[in-house]
């Protein structure tokens, strides 16, 4: 069933054209691309790249500082017809999420969170008010986050969350692109493209949520990346004015190398969005208690009657009865005002403002709220700022594109060429992820037309009731590829001294007069004489089919695990295998051995280690897991390799047999065995089948009786590979 070069080179086009983006963007092989550049970027930082396919989440990446998250199915990525976009798109983002690897602060964003939702602070300062209605408003935030109104806290908790968030991600993308030209550049200028062209107008997306800090605050990251937003089919000037209030903090926020100023910048922003934070706290608050209220209804007659209960059977004097109302009564205007009776309660109300602006927010790469919701209130006291910071003096002018070092603050590392167009290895990747799909897929066909083979070969009375199975791996393991290194340093002198016999035949092979065929244009006049008909003629060209074949079967008994034989059969088998290859003969390696199957009866295991028409290239490899084991019943394997060997269409077929001695299976041994051998060789000979058998341990005198002028005497087991590849350049040179 081989395949020539063109049919080969058609089916991996059409194994390349059907891989899927899972198989592709979630092979191994291109997660350690991603890997190798995360790694170069970020000098180390980063030692892990985990792509994944969620395409009902928002989330395109993430990076927890030393892994990298990368959702191959977000919506942008997805949105991409063409597998190399998709590829440009996904190293975009992997360069996204190194830039906040490299630049982003998380310890000052996890104090930042906490001043807010814990300490009732905004870090590093309040935001610096522009008139005296702003100046009312940041006195309005200071009493909010004093009094913790959790409603309040919530709405300005989430938004500074998400504002910091993209403010972070315009500041490394622009970084990014600045320091990171080619293919880190171009993913993430295409992913802005696409963003843009799927965002609806203003009117849509206000109508869509239930929070107007969550459309505003797409709307304000949709101004900052392109400069205009979608409102051709109208909209209230307010929420224009409130985009080109923010845009000085917008451009400044791309070159802000400070990491303190990239927060006062989202607490400016804060500041120009609080009239809108105010009204959607106010809403959420309604609605809070609009809910408790009908909640409340079926349960306020019991919960009457049980106070009513408690107080009868108290047994305060009247003055602390007053007292202890008078100690309620504070505690539920306290409540009243906070809109909340307990802290479990404040925190609840929180967790879920947060997720509201979760699932309303289409967010590109976020710092991901952890699932029991502690980062609310978290104490990150040690990581304050100082209270008494203040921004310089015109910090606002200063323009920081190439600003002085910080402390601490190092270079960004060079990419290397290999990875500057990395978009350009994914064809190399699709050939070879295609190629292995097409050999796999071609080995799994082999492996079927040797189980065919075995059903229709007639073995005779001797094996009828033998159970034979063929064995081939499909992938190798890594410790065969280990064991073929290491002994490819053992076969490099006979390799050399093969090669030299080999060349005076591969000149002879590349273009000659074949002779001795049955059918032909062109009479043999030397060979006019011959019964057989064969007396046809042919100029052969290299590259046309080889006139000859060779199968080796190896006894893999037991046996053969003494003095290293099994190691020198598999050199042999290396030896002749890399001598078909380099001749360009078809050779194929069998082992065989056998073993108690199902129901305690023996098993013959035929095992494929090398194939005529194998095309992965991994047969060198398999020869090395070759492993001793069971007896042999060498009749029944020299009779499906010999069938093999009948259905080629060579001329030339040479079956070798190596053996350290005679059968020794269930039922199979002396007499028996010698005469099923004899008849074995005798009926594959009258078809035209050579014979080579090599004896390399005890019983050499019964091999001998048993092939005849076929018998190889390997005396020295050392010389075993040279000497039997030798004979065959006698047999087909």
């Amino acid at each position: 069933m081989g395949w020539n070069e063109k049919k080969y080179r058609r089916e991996i086009n059409r194994s390349k054209e059907q891989l899927t983006d899972k198989e592709t963007f979630l092979s191994a092989r291109y997660r350690e691309l991603l890997r190798k550049m995360a790694s170069q970027i970020t000098e180390k930082g980063v030692s892990d790249v985990h792509t994944y396919a969620d395409s009902a989440s928002n989330c395109a990446g993430w990076c927890d500082g030393k892994r990298i998250g990368i959702n191959i199915a977000n919506g942008i990525t997805n949105s991409f017809v063409q597998k190399e976009l998709k590829n440009i798109s996904l190293i975009g983002i992997l360069g996204h999420e190194c830039g906040h690897r490299n630049f982003s602060n998380n310890d000052l964003l996890g104090t930042y969170l906490s001043g807010i939702s814990k300490e009732g602070r905004l870090y590093p300062c309040m935001p610096m008010a522009e008139s005296a209605e702003e100046e009312e408003n940041v006195k309005e935030m200071q009493e909010v986050l004093q009094n913790r109104n959790p409603y309040f806290i919530g709405v300005l908790h989430a938004l500074a969350r998400y504002v910091n968030n993209f403010l972070e991600d315009l500041y490394v993308e622009e970084r990014m692109c600045r320091e990171y030209p080619g293919s880190i550049r171009r993913g993430i200028q295409m992913n802005r493209r696409r963003w843009l062209e799927k965002k609806g107008t203003v009117k849509e997306r206000k109508e869509a949520v239930k929070l107007e800090t969550t459309a505003l605050s797409e709307l304000l990251m949709e101004f900052a990346v392109s400069g205009s937003i979608n409102a051709w089919n109208g909209e209230d000037e307010a929420c224009l004015k409130c985009m080109e209030a923010c845009r000085p903090y917008l451009e400044k926020i791309r070159s802000e190398d400070r990491a303190p100023y990239r927060f006062l910048l989202t607490n400016q922003i804060l500041l120009k969005m609080w009239g809108v934070i105010q009204k959607d706290a106010e809403k959420l608050k309604e609605e809070e208690k609009k809910e408790k209220e009908e909640k409340g209804d079926d349960k306020k007659d019991d919960k009457k009657e049980e106070k009513n209960q408690e107080e009868n059977e108290s047994e305060g004097t009247p003055k602390e009865q007053d007292g202890n109302a008078q100690a309620e009564g504070i505690e539920q205007e306290a409540a009243a005002q906070n809109g909340t009776d307990d802290e479990a309660e404040w925190k609840d109300i929180l967790e879920r403002i947060a997720e509201i602006f979760q699932n309303s927010l289409p967010v590109y790469s976020p710092a991901p709220l952890p699932d029991d919701g502690e980062e609310l209130l978290q104490d990150t006291s040690g990581m304050v700022w100082p209270a008494d910071w203040q921004p310089e003096d015109g910090w606002m002018e200063t323009d920081n594109a190439n600003p002085p070092a910080e402390s601490g603050q190092r270079e960004s590392p060079m990419l290397s060429e290999e990875f500057l167009e990395a978009e350009q290895k994914l064809d190399t990747f699709l050939y070879l992820m295609a190629k292995k799909k097409t050999d796999d897929e071609y080995e799994s066909s082999l492996y079927a037309s040797m189980l065919n083979l075995l059903s229709q070969i007639e073995f005779g009375q001797t094996h009828r009731e033998v159970e034979m199975k063929v064995f081939r791996s499909l992938q190798v393991p890594e410790e065969a590829i280990l064991q073929y290194r290491e002994m490819e340093r053992q076969m490099r002198h006979v390799r050399k001294k093969l090669r030299e016999r080999l060349l005076p035949i591969l000149e002879k092979r590349r273009s000659r007069m074949e002779s001795g065929l049955p059918i032909g244009r062109q009479l043999d006049v030397s060979h006019i004489y011959r019964p057989d008909g064969r007396i046809f003629q042919k100029r052969r060209n290299p590259g046309e089919t080889p006139t000859a074949v060779i199968a080796y079967l190896i006894d893999q008994s037991y046996s053969m695990a003494e003095s290293k034989r099994i190691q020198y059969a598999k050199v042999a088998a290396l030896c002749l295998y890399q001598f078909g290859v380099d001749a360009g003969i078809p050779v194929c390696v069998y082992g065989h051995h056998t073993k108690l199957g199902e129901n305690w009866q023996e098993l013959v295991c035929l095992h494929s280690y090398a194939e005529f028409d194998s095309i992965d290239g991994q047969d060198k490899y398999r020869i090395m897991g070759m492993k001793p084991y069971g007896a042999n019943r060498d009749g029944a394997a020299l009779k499906f390799v010999g069938e093999m060997l009948l259905r080629r269409p060579e001329e030339q077929k040479l079956l070798i047999l190596s053996s350290d001695g005679l059968p020794n299976a269930s039922g199979y041994s002396g007499d028996t065995a010698k005469e099923d051998l004899k008849a074995v060789k005798q009926d594959l000979e009258s078809q035209g089948v050579l014979f080579l058998a090599a004896a390399i341990g005890e019983n050499k005198q019964e091999i001998q009786e048993i092939y005849g002028d076929a018998f190889l005497d390997i005396s020295d087991i050392r010389k075993f590979p040279v000497k039997l590849t030798n004979e065959v350049l006698k047999r087909i040179g």
